[in-house]
């Protein structure tokens, strides 16, 4: 288990706070690791904090808390942070904390706060979120490094993006602010010499911003910060930023870096639109092997929780399997004859327990969410279904279960019993926990819920596992594809 060092809270700017530790030198591997991150106003129970964020890489080092911009800074108000480490390979979890920076009454900043978010509130503005792109400069290095040269052999390559460091770049922060694309005499003046590809920013202070991100705006377009950075300061506390930026081309690298989840699914990300894999009815699928990792017994007859999360567009409700373990029988997540079901099985008995939704002909042709959890108590009651983050369906039993018999199926993606399916199906994602309302709210909003995640299978341009086990699947006749 890794430990932590340095850990400190202080202040960046008006309305966050910012978090920063090191890892203690150590022989294990970081790229297992994860934090989640706890923020309350009192100390206390772990329970009594909310979750900020989960799943922050551990070699990160910092994470910006910016949820904090109505803060009353009139009061000497502070606020508590707990460190969760995890092992993603083994669940092992060590908490730290909590953590707190002092502070004292703060009459001008409070202030400054109201006017401040008075103006980027206002409506007659048109302010909007967008996300700021920060490039890895730490980390670990990428297969395709040169050896020699240390730098990247694959411009192109998908898990660095050709910054030769894996990952590429931090996970995306959401700002809010303002665009607009004619200068004014104040802009050049500000500036300089005003290029046609130009694109002036007003953002808030929330993510401090530096020549060389990208901001990406709603419809997914990526533009390229320049210097210089115009900060708009009171006293101490910067108010706001000005950047000056330039548009990228939809032919550079940056554009392979896909903010999908961050759109919640259904707005288009850059490059032309969605990724995803396109599975032929007749022949496609992908094979992702066994594991126990697979298998959610306890090796004593027990059951224990997990849950199945994807994003399908089907053309045929009549058969659409999103992912399954049978052959023999353990568990599925289909789509067949219209009907919607996770059905877990005992092969002693023969007997199964399950939860169905009917009429699934009225989703195809569109993207929706899915996703199925169990609580591993050996009754239908414990299986949930969920589209688009609505829990939804019926439960019924056959037989007298006892629990999923574990087998040596394996893994498949689209196809069940010889039945394939026909649609598009992307992000799939395992977990060995029961997901609660609010963890697939998140997932089905941000795509950012990594918590006992076993796989996460993107299916954009390949079929490998992009969570820690390395579960990769063979592809048999999958396509991709993008909108």
């Amino acid at each position: 288990m890794i430990e932590l060092e340095n850990v400190r809270v202080d202040t960046l700017g008006l309305g966050n706070r910012r978090i920063q530790w090191e890892v203690v030198p150590t022989h294990e591997d970081l790229n297992l690791y994860v934090l989640d991150i706890y923020r309350a106003e009192a100390p206390g129970e772990l329970s009594e904090f909310d979750v900020v964020l989960s799943g922050v890489e551990s070699i990160d080092g910092i994470y910006v808390d910016s949820g904090l911009e109505r803060m009353d800074y009139s009061t000497n108000r502070q606020i508590y942070y707990y460190l969760d480490a995890r092992n993603t390979s083994t669940l092992e979890t060590s908490l730290l904390g909590p953590y707190v920076m002092k502070s004292e009454p703060d009459y001008v900043a409070n202030y400054i706060l109201q006017t401040y978010s008075n103006f980027f509130e206002n409506p007659r503005y048109k302010t909007r979120v967008f996300y700021i792109l920060k490039k890895r400069t730490w980390g670990n290095y990428c297969v395709c490094i040169d050896p020699i040269t240390q730098e990247t052999r694959d411009e192109n390559c998908p898990f660095c993006y050709g910054t030769a460091i894996e990952g590429g770049y931090f996970k995306p922060m959401a700002i809010r602010g303002m665009r607009s694309d004619k200068p004014s005499r104040q802009m050049i003046n500000l500036f300089g010499v005003w290029h046609d590809t130009n694109v002036l920013f007003k953002l808030q202070n929330t993510v401090d911003v530096v020549p060389g991100d990208y901001i990406v705006d709603e419809h997914g377009e990526r533009y390229l910060i320049e210097s210089p950075v115009n900060r708009l300061q009171k006293g101490i506390y910067t108010i706001m930023q000005n950047v000056r930026t330039k548009t990228v081309s939809k032919a550079d690298n940056i554009y392979r870096y896909d903010l999908t989840e961050e759109f919640g699914g259904d707005a288009p990300p850059a490059a032309g639109g969605q990724q995803y894999a396109v599975f032929n009815g007749t022949t496609s699928y992908v094979d992702c092997g066994d594991d126990d990792l697979f298998s959610f017994v306890d090796g004593v007859g027990n059951d224990k929780p997990f849950s199945l999360s994807a994003w399908i567009n089907m053309n045929d409700a009549t058969f659409m399997p999103i992912i399954t373990k049978i052959t023999p029988n353990e568990w599925y997540f289909i789509i067949y004859y219209d009907s919607f079901s996770l059905r877990l099985m005992d092969t002693s008995g023969p007997a199964y327990i399950e939860r169905t939704v009917s009429n699934m002909n009225n989703y195809e042709g569109q993207w929706i969410h899915v996703c199925g959890t169990y609580d591993g108590l050996k009754d239908f009651n414990g299986i949930s279904l969920y589209i688009n983050g609505s829990p939804l369906g019926t439960g019924s039993a056959g037989g007298t279960y006892g629990g999923m018999t574990p087998s040596t199926a394996n893994v498949r993606i689209g196809e069940y019993a010889g039945d394939y399916a026909v649609g598009k199906i992307r992000n799939i994602k395992i977990f060995s926990k029961e997901l609660s309302q609010a963890d697939i709210t998140q997932e089905y909003l941000t795509g950012t819920y990594t918590i006992n995640m076993v796989a996460h299978y993107k299916l954009y341009t390949d079929t490998n596992d992009y969570g820690r086990n390395g579960l990769h699947g063979n592809n048999i006749d999958v396509t991709f594809s993008r909108e």
